[in-house]
């Protein structure tokens, strides 16, 4: 579930250098002070680095810096020391997903905390049902679902091996919207992937409010809202966020 970032053109911007880390840490502090519009001075006024000690770690020949002034910087910046020196001590997959889930909003930043801590809870348990959280949505003007604060467990053990591989949460539909496909109480199984998936049903978060969508042929990083609101159509790069596609269904 995720919104569009700029994680991949900052990570561009920033210059990796395996065999000299003190060369990528100069270039990528450079990169983060230009991005937030930051001197020296006022670099040196955040971190609490003495202007003298900054400068000549940005433009003298030092090969060398003290911990505390690489943890002083990353503060100061509002990243991680990895980012600053590409140490590599994080897989590129984590990094991607800490750069993700800055931009975020609140409400999906809690989301991935409640899922993360609830994982890893059952990981813990001996009980090993397949076990996965619902969301159940705010509904305003009758019919518009939204995301809310509201989850419950189920049980998807009774469901295909394939599923249950596949589902991550579920979404609890109200209302009659996706009629006669979908009705009142079903739970949609949702898979987290991104691959393009043929006649599969996307949901995705446009302006705050969670819709259910299909891909446009041709187009694949365009969705049709053929579902519920026929005719009205919308670029992936134009959405707040992606959940994944509609794997299965727990019908109630």
């Amino acid at each position: 579930m995720m919104k569009k970032d700029n994680f991949t053109k900052n990570t561009k911007k920033c210059m990796l250098h395996q065999e000299n880390y003190m060369v990528s840490f100069r270039n990528n502090v450079e990169t983060y002070a230009k991005e937030k519009h930051l001197t020296v001075q006022k670099i040196s006024e955040i971190s609490d680095i003495p202007y003298a000690t900054l400068n000549t770690f940005l433009y003298g020949k030092t090969n060398d810096c003290k911990l505390s002034t690489a943890i002083k910087l990353a503060r100061a910046f509002g990243v991680s020391i990895d980012e600053l020196v590409d140490a590599k001590t994080v897989t590129e997959m984590q990094m991607i997903d800490l750069k993700r889930m800055r931009d975020f909003p609140q409400r999906i930043r809690y989301l991935f905390h409640w899922l993360i801590e609830y994982h890893s809870n059952l990981l813990q348990k001996k009980d090993r049902k397949k076990q996965i959280s619902v969301l159940i949505p705010e509904i305003k003007n009758g019919t518009e679902m939204f995301f809310s604060y509201q989850y419950y467990l189920v049980d998807i053990s009774e469901c295909s091996d394939e599923i249950k591989a596949k589902a991550y949460i579920g979404l609890k539909l109200t209302g009659e919207n996706y009629m006669p496909k979908y009705v009142s109480g079903d739970i949609l199984l949702i898979a987290n992937n991104r691959i393009d998936v043929a006649d599969a049903d996307y949901v995705i978060i446009y302006y705050g409010r969670i819709y259910l969508t299909k891909r446009i042929e041709n187009k694949p990083k365009s969705y049709s809202f053929l579902i519920e609101d026929g005719g009205f159509q919308v670029g992936e790069d134009e959405v707040d966020g992606i959940l994944g596609y509609v794997t299965g269904i727990v019908y109630q």
